[in-house]
């Protein structure tokens, strides 16, 4: 499945030029957003947020969304909400004492969400079979739907190719691939903001290395202060820090130690003190 979906990424533009063109293009509809403020002050996340789930809404869906969307506006609102929940002390708690969960009352919140979201996926992916071309494989459902025919007439079961797994794929892909990207974002507007000078730097390299055509990834080596700027918001506003939680799926000895089935794994820091003497 994680091959599968890779090379099917790879074949609908992820690290290749197709996929730049469609960020270029989102880009512009992103500051023409911007420019109708006309200089006030505004909330940057829900345009952020849509500009970013467009490219993967292109790459999974074939489509593009209207930033005023009824529509996509509630689907960005639920994957916000579930990734906010997600990381709050109370799931945290759940984590560790998961027979809480009836007391935090968290769980039916994230179920509920979590069912809007899948009725859309089931929706859209049941459009798309109605209309279904081999031939002419047009966004990543589609090639789901053609790998899972192609299984089902090997086996009777269609193997890893279900409707399950379709589902979770496009609810991972959408989730994530739109909170890292767009919260870097917005620690990037905000850190530019707090250094103005630094910002300063980057807008007279873009100005002399640019100009006024569109940027692409061929400028990067001509703009070595741009490149490390945006490096260092990476690191400095770092998104996932520890990870996603992780869970042993059997009985495992790692290294001597024995780690039971369905035991919550974190990561953990650690730095040695006399590292910390010489900082």
């Amino acid at each position: 499945m994680r091959r599968f979906t890779l090379s099917t990424l790879r074949d609908y533009g992820m690290g290749k030029r197709t996929i730049e063109d469609k960020i270029t293009e989102e880009c512009s509809f992103l500051t023409k957003t911007m420019e109708t403020y006309a200089g006030k002050a505004f909330d940057v996340t829900t345009i952020l947020n849509a500009a970013v789930s467009n490219i993967i809404v292109f790459i999974l869906l074939g489509k593009r969304y209207e930033y005023e969307d009824a529509t996509f506006l509630r689907l960005l609102k639920i994957v916000n909400e579930n990734l906010q929940l997600s990381g709050s002390p109370a799931a945290l708690l759940y984590n560790l004492f998961p027979k809480l969960g009836f007391l935090l009352g968290l769980g039916r919140k994230l179920l509920k969400n979590e069912k809007e979201f899948h009725d859309f996926i089931q929706t859209t992916f049941i459009e798309y079979l109605q209309d279904l071309d081999e031939n002419d494989q047009r966004n990543f459902i589609e090639s789901f739907l053609v790998r899972q025919k192609q299984e089902n007439m090997k086996m009777t079961h269609g193997g890893f190719f279900h409707k399950g797994n379709l589902i979770g794929l496009v609810d991972d892909l959408f989730s994530a691939g739109t909170d890292t990207t767009a919260n870097t974002l917005r620690w990037a507007i905000l850190l530019m903001m707090k250094y103005p000078d630094i910002q300063r730097k980057v807008q007279e390299e873009i100005a002399r290395e640019i100009g006024d055509t569109q940027p692409r990834t061929d400028h990067r080596a001509k703009m070595s202060y741009t490149d490390a700027v945006i490096h260092e918001i990476q690191r400095f506003g770092d998104i996932v820090p520890t990870n996603l939680p992780h869970a042993t799926t059997m009985d495992v000895t790692f290294k001597g130690f024995f780690i039971p089935k369905v035991i919550s794994l974190n990561l953990m820091y650690y730095i040695e003190a006399s590292f910390l003497c010489t900082m």
